[in-house]
């Protein structure tokens, strides 16, 4: 039987459910996304933007703190009961007691027998590293390197065939385009190489042009050897919800041997043409090892190609409302000649940090590709 935890546990389970759904997918995909969209939407929209990145550190600090004994135990106590006045004021009773039961279900025993094999050989390595205190996970970088570190990184469980559609790391912004390699993505990677700024390229095979093409080769090189995010948006770009499991195959198979033949490596990322995908295609992409990424900022650039302030106006809007992952497309002039741009000085404008979506989910570098 469930029974209602105390105050402290409610702290505590809070503080270790976020830990818990950062560092690793300890509960079925399903709960542990249910719990990141009522955390995210029920806690950090109650803050303004700089308030959220306030609350982002906080938790950050707290997962430090907890992982070791980076500093002395005085501070240490002042700053947990200080996190923990803070957030009792914020919240009545009921909510504190509706999160404390999500988090006490969420971790409970059957749910932790709920989740897959691999899942619960990572889950055991965090937690045996947490109770020991030996950990000392590095705080989320605020500047961008022209290329992201390649050293051993622990890993962090993200979810496969799970669709994600935001940021989780605090001041981050991934700009993501779609449908090259074109002749546009060369000037794209000229503007985000001069800015500091990475980005996540989802390529397809034969669409606006071939991958084949050596022009176009060069440039999926390119991508990765400036530090940026190759990830897999099929072949050619079909609609993957309407076609027979053989077929959704050869979308993938295919554009994976492309890319190989060219870099040696196979994306860790996908993204479905159109947002269009049902069950088969998430269970297909989590047996092929892909992280699902939507976007909760869509410039609509394709639509407003003669006046490309419409989609700037849509990216201030998405920022507006609280978007970090961003969906443009490097196949458009008008996207190359003005989106991009006003892009990068919107973000530098806002203090933000521009990444790859891999990094704005803390995903290593040493985890965006595999190979056979």
């Amino acid at each position: 039987m469930l029974t209602k935890p105390s105050t402290a546990s409610i702290i505590d389970g809070v503080h270790w459910g976020i830990k818990f759904v950062v560092d690793a997918s300890i509960v079925n995909s399903n709960v542990r996304w249910v719990f990141y969209r009522i955390f995210k939407r029920g806690f950090l929209r109650i803050f303004s933007s700089i308030a959220r990145r306030i609350i982002g550190y906080i938790h950050w600090g707290v997962k430090y703190i907890v992982d070791a004994e980076i500093i002395s135990p005085n501070v240490h106590w002042v700053f947990c009961y200080t996190f923990k006045s803070v957030y009792i004021s914020i919240f009545s009773f009921i909510p504190r007691d509706i999160i404390g039961y999500l988090i006490h279900y969420s971790t409970s025993n059957e749910v932790y027998r709920a989740t897959s094999s691999a899942t619960s050989a990572a889950t055991s390595s965090v937690v045996s590293s947490a109770s020991s205190f030996t950990k000392s996970p590095a705080l989320p970088s605020t500047t961008a390197s022209a290329t992201p570190s390649a050293a051993p990184q622990d890993p962090i469980a993200i979810p496969l065939g799970v669709a994600i559609t935001g940021c989780i790391i605090p001041g981050t912004i991934a700009l993501t385009f779609d449908d090259g390699p074109h002749i546009y993505t060369p000037q794209i990677l000229n503007l985000l190489r001069s800015s500091g700024i990475r980005a996540s390229f989802f390529i397809n095979g034969q669409n606006f042009a071939s991958i084949n093409e050596p022009a176009n080769q060069a440039t999926v090189r390119r991508i990765i050897a400036e530090g940026h995010l190759l990830a897999h948006h099929t072949w050619s770009h079909p609609d993957m919800a309407t076609l027979s499991k053989p077929a959704m195959l050869s979308q993938f198979i295919q554009l994976e041997d492309a890319i190989f033949s060219i870099t040696g490596k196979i994306p860790t990322y996908f993204r479905a043409p159109y947002f269009s995908y049902n069950d088969l295609v998430m269970q297909i992409a989590a047996e092929r090892g892909y992280r699902v990424i939507n976007a909760n900022i869509d410039t609509k650039d394709y639509e407003n190609l003669n006046d490309m302030q419409v989609g700037l106006k849509n990216f201030r809007d998405g920022l507006n409302a609280g978007g970090s992952i961003v969906l443009a497309h490097d196949v458009h002039e008008a996207t190359a000649n003005v989106l991009v741009a006003g892009m990068i000085r919107e973000i530098k404008d806002r203090g933000l940090v521009g990444v790859t979506v891999a990094e704005c989910l803390g995903d290593p570098v040493g985890n965006w590709y595999r190979t056979r």
